[in-house]
């Protein structure tokens, strides 16, 4: 009969860290894969990672909070009005505070555009944490990792939650399907990109 043995260890936060995924990936890999005849999971991600460094067409991400969310400056309009946008993939609409929003996020001025036209209808959104936004719709030129598209449609809140007014972000910009978009029939952002050819790939 075996005798049982407890041990235990002790849980210490590491002041220090700081999450380097692409050099991880490419580490793990050199340590632990011989050379593939058909590219495994690490592998993969060792040539992702160094694919992506190479790219024209990558959006730096900030992280906040520890994953909480991660946000990108995106630019709108003509003139590029810059806003500081969630990536969200559990939502697909985009939208932005109007310049009449109550809000001290950067606000969207449809005036200051010559691109801008007005779309029929109205939006509303309510996400998982409880928060609320709501307003009119617009299209105009959007620009995301260095690429333009043109006549995307997007949500222009004149209502949204206290909440986002004390966020580090401005609006949200979705990355799921369109079926859960709140105007059905909406192209969002990945369609267009899709849809006007302007990366390779369905993904992202």
């Amino acid at each position: 009969m075996f005798e049982e043995k407890v041990f235990s260890l002790q849980l210490t936060y590491n002041p220090y860290y700081a999450p380097r995924t692409r050099e991880a990936c490419i580490h793990a890999a050199s340590r632990h894969i011989p050379p593939p005849t058909k590219a495994g999971v690490l592998s993969r991600l060792k040539m992702d990672a160094e694919s992506n460094i190479s790219s024209p067409n990558v959006e730096a991400l900030t992280d906040v909070s520890r994953d909480i969310q991660y946000y990108a400056e995106v630019e709108i309009g003509s003139n590029e009005q810059k806003f500081r946008l969630n990536f969200d993939t559990g939502s697909s609409d985009l939208w932005v505070p109007d310049s009449a929003c109550k809000t001290t996020q950067a606000k969207f001025d449809k005036t200051q555009s010559k691109t801008f036209q007005t779309v029929k209808g109205k939006f509303q959104i309510g996400y998982g944490d409880g928060s609320r936004v709501q307003g009119v719709l617009g299209q105009d030129t959007v620009y995301v990792a260095g690429l333009k598209i043109e006549n995307q449609v997007f949500g222009i809140a004149t209502r949204l939650s206290t909440s986002f007014s004390n966020d580090v972000i401005d609006g949200i910009l979705g990355l799921g399907y369109n079926t859960i978009a709140c105007v059905p029939g909406t192209k969002t952002v990945m369609d267009n990109l899709i849809e006007q050819k302007l990366i390779k790939e369905p993904i992202f």
